[in-house]
């Protein structure tokens, strides 16, 4: 049985721009190579943290990309606790994505029709700040680990149609 308090009172993760497991919005699409989008990053809305997060950190993987561990689109460490909404391309510290760049980079996959799941995973932290600078994905996990006391996540989905 779930108990309904306690399921609205859960650390959680939203976006006024997509729904979960929803299309993501041209805007949020990166504008480059095939895609036209703006690569303007989808505001993001959190709440219910747990007590003692001491900050946040913010990973987006596209799972569906056919590279091992998937494609990373977004890494964003030493959020403040005190933040509870990120607003386009915020500056907090930007770690590295697979396109070697320290910013947002917009879904961008194959135009095949086949839609791409974007996860986006925020992670509430009993540490301050990470002293590292420019963490990949895979960097950053090593270093909240031990540190996470939760995690909460959305799903964008962008498919991009043959032309």
């Amino acid at each position: 049985m779930i108990d309904q308090e306690a399921a609205k009172r859960a650390f959680r993760l939203t976006s006024p721009d997509f729904e979960d497991n929803g299309p993501m919005p041209e805007r949020n699409v990166y504008n480059g190579m095939h895609c036209h989008g703006q690569n303007e990053a989808p505001t993001l809305h959190w709440e219910h943290a747990p007590d003692g997060t001491q900050s946040f950190a913010l990973l987006v993987n596209d799972i569906d990309a056919p590279v091992a561990g998937g494609f990373h689109h977004w890494v964003v460490y030493n959020i403040p606790a005190s933040v509870s909404q990120l607003e386009g391309n915020d500056p907090y510290e930007q770690g590295t994505t697979s396109m070697n760049t320290h910013a947002y980079f917009g879904p961008c996959p194959p135009a095949t029709g086949e839609p791409h799941h974007y996860i986006f995973t925020l992670y509430a932290l009993k540490t301050a700040h990470i002293q590292e600078k420019g963490l990949t994905f895979e960097g950053l996990i090593q270093a909240i680990g031990g540190h996470v006391l939760a995690a909460t996540t959305l799903v964008g989905q962008y498919q991009n149609v043959p032309e």
